[in-house]
């Protein structure tokens, strides 16, 4: 079996945290990038991909499935990238299912926000 890599990365970063007008703007903006980040890092996992940097903090990754143990995170402990020769992935792995697993975790996000500003 060859080795195969996985080469995430979300953006454009600055053009989207950029916009951010107050300091708890910038904060959500940047959480939600790692957020996305852990979202494509658990899917990757679940393809039976392997990441090995970098590696997200103690328990975060649990958060993100429901599973989380005490508190939750209070900030993005994960980049909006992981390299390549970081994520080894078998080789029926689906790069868009990744995709569309971080599109679907955004909707769902953007649905929940609007329920609750109604």
């Amino acid at each position: 079996m060859a080795k195969q890599y996985f080469h995430f990365t979300l953006g454009p970063v600055q053009g989207f945290v950029a916009q951010a007008r107050r300091t708890r703007d910038f904060w959500s903006g940047s959480f939600l990038l790692s957020w996305l980040s852990g979202v494509a890092m658990v899917d990757v996992q679940k393809q039976g991909g392997e990441i090995k940097f970098p590696i997200p903090a103690e328990g975060y990754l649990d958060w993100l499935e429901g599973n989380g143990i005490g508190k939750p995170p209070e900030q993005g402990a994960i980049p909006n990238r992981f390299k390549a020769v970081s994520a080894e992935v078998p080789e029926d792995f689906d790069p868009k299912v990744v995709v569309e697993t971080i599109r679907s975790a955004w909707r769902e996000l953007a649905e929940k926000v609007w329920q609750k500003d109604t």
